[in-house]
Formats: C-alpha cells, structure tokens, sequence
C-alpha cells in the first residue's frame, strides 16, 4: 500500500514538473530567444564580480524573464547593491534597493538598526512605521510608533522650556511634537491641550504681535473656533485704529483678521492722503521760493 502511495506522488510530482517545464517551453519557444536571455545573465554575473553592480542590475534588466530565471539574478544584484550603500552610510537608499527584491529580512535589519541610530528622525521613522504596517509587522510596528511616542514627550517638554522665557517662541516644538504625534498614534490632546494654553495667553492682549501668535498655536491644535475668536478682535481694533486716523495700524489689524480688501483699501487712501500733503507741501515751498526770489529782485 505504501508503495503505490509513494509511486502515486512521484508520478504527481513528474506531471507537475513537466506542466510547468511546458509551459516554460510554451512561453519561451524560440532557441534565439533562449540564447539571448542565457547571454544577458551572464553579462550580469560577470559586471557584478567586477563590482560594476548598477551595469549588472541593467544588464539583468534586459534578460527576458520568460526565457530564464532573471529573479534570482536581479534579487542577488540587488543586495549586493543595497550591501554597498549601507557600506557607505546611505541607509535610505539600501533599504530601497532591498525592498525593490522583496528582500525582506535585510530591509528590516537596516530599519531596526538605523531607528536605533537615528530616533530624532521623524521622517525615517515615519517611514519605518509605514513599513512595518504594509507588512503587517505589528511587533516592530509598534517599536517604532513607541519611539515617536518618546519624542512627542521629548517635544513637549523642551515647547515648555522655550515659553518660559522671555520672548516664549516655542511654537516650533510644539509643531515637532504634532508631527511625532501623528506617527505615535498618541499624544495629540495633549499637543491641543498646549496649544489652545499658549494661544489663550496670547489672546489676552490688544498688540498685533501677540494676536499673531494666539493665531499660530491656535492652528498648530486645530482649534478652528479660536482663530475665528482671534480675527474677529482684530477686526475690531482694526475699526478702532481706522477711526482714530491710524491707518497702518488699522491696515495690519485688517491682515490679521483675513480682510485684506479692507487692509488695502485703508492703505491706498493714506498713500493717497500722503501724495496730497506731499504735493500741498511742494506747491508752499515753490510759492514761498517764487516771492523771495521777487523780493530779492531776481
């Protein structure tokens, strides 16, 4: 009984064997063909010994693959071009090569190693975290989304440092740890909660400076209502500016309040006023000029 099951799956793995070499056959039928895929491999194979690693991948790339397995040989080229550039440093474009063969296990390696090396980036971060999670990686995923988490913290704590000094220009820190926040998965009320803090001192005061800045962290929380709040006052002191014959007190209120048409309005009626002053002026200093001259007898 053993026998025949034996002699049944040797049977069914030479029939299987032979479709497939069939249809190779099938899809690569022409001796010219065969010939021309067998010469590009090895012209691949041999620029590749030379170290002449991006020659080979393109000379890989002009092997039909249906007449010879191009995969494997574009998949060790790769590698070994990927290998050179984490020789020198060039950790993005490693894992590029590597990913560009699927090759998996290397490109892990280098991301697992460099996020070590390079936590502040969040840009390679976010691209660690975007890999991890295409494959499904939820281990690693993770790993990288508790660095991102580290530094929302790290952001926060130096945005708190910044504002208690004396100029309080922390909305940078405060942008940095938005961004690790999106990438942390985490932290993004806390992110609000500060900034709708920072915009609300700045709320407080009439100067135009500080209505700038209320609207700066009010836009890093996304908190809409606020800078609605914040331009509405400012169109406000604009109106107040405007009556009290400040004009380009008024004109930059108008910018902050999103009415540029009125910002500009105002600012060509006192450039206006300005050119007629100046002309008055023009005329005086001609007419005083004239009756001293017939004064003088000239």
């Amino acid at each position: 009984m053993r026998k025949t099951r034996v002699l049944i799956l040797t049977v069914a793995i030479a029939v299987t064997l032979g479709t497939a070499q069939a249809w190779a056959d099938e899809l690569c039928s022409e001796p010219d063909r065969k010939a021309a895929a067998k010469a590009a491999l090895a012209k691949a194979q041999a620029l590749q010994a030379g170290g002449k690693l991006r020659e080979a991948w393109d000379a890989a790339g002009q092997a039909d693959s249906d007449c010879a397995d191009v995969d494997t040989v574009k998949k060790q080229v790769a590698k070994a071009i990927g290998a050179d550039e984490e020789r020198k440093g060039r950790i993005d474009e490693a894992i590029d090569w590597y990913q560009r063969v699927n090759a998996d296990a290397d490109a892990t390696r280098v991301i697992t190693k460099a996020s070590g090396d390079r936590p502040d980036d969040v840009r390679f971060i976010g691209r660690a975290i975007e890999y991890f999670r295409l494959k499904n990686d939820k281990g690693n995923e993770q790993k990288m989304r508790d660095i991102a988490k580290r530094n929302v913290e790290k952001q926060l704590a130096e945005e708190a440092k910044r504002f208690d000094t004396q100029l309080k220009e922390s909305q940078t820190f405060l942008q940095k740890a938005q961004e690790w926040a999106y990438y942390a998965e985490w932290g993004k009320d806390r992110v609000r909660e500060r900034a709708q803090m920072r915009g609300d001192f700045f709320a407080k005061e009439d100067s135009r400076m500080a209505l700038k800045k209320a609207i700066s962290y009010y836009f890093v929380g996304s908190l809409d209502e606020k800078i609605k709040s914040v331009k509405s006052k400012a169109a406000g002191l604009g109106k107040q500016a405007e009556t009290k014959g400040e004009p380009e007190v008024a004109a930059d209120y108008y910018m902050i309040a999103d009415q540029g048409d009125k910002a500009e309005a105002i600012t060509k009626q006192a450039e206006a006023a300005k050119q007629k002053v100046e002309e008055g002026r023009k005329k005086t200093f001609k007419k005083d000029q004239d009756d001293l001259e017939k004064a003088l007898g000239f």
